[in-house]
């Protein structure tokens, strides 16, 4: 069964289904309703300190820590969902 990852951007809450410990940057402007050309950030918590998942060389996709089954993420951009 594949785990979905929790994603929060505002008031909006989301679940994506992920497979593995990576995430496409797409996946999250689409279920977001965020067009192409916004600037996406990806982030947790851990002992109330706010970390930001890295990414791959290219940009376009989040490499989620270790545990992310058990984490809320939180999205970050300059354009609101719709």
């Amino acid at each position: 069964m594949v785990q979905g990852i929790r994603i929060k951007m505002m008031e909006k809450d989301i679940e994506l289904d992920s497979p593995d410990n990576m995430l496409a940057k797409n996946s999250v402007k689409s279920a977001l309703l965020l067009p192409d050309d916004a600037v996406v950030s990806l982030s947790y918590k851990v002992d109330d300190r706010q970390k930001f998942c890295r990414m791959n060389e290219t940009g376009t996709t989040f490499f989620l820590p270790d545990g992310w089954r058990d984490l809320q993420f939180f999205v970050d951009s300059v354009r609101a969902p719709s």
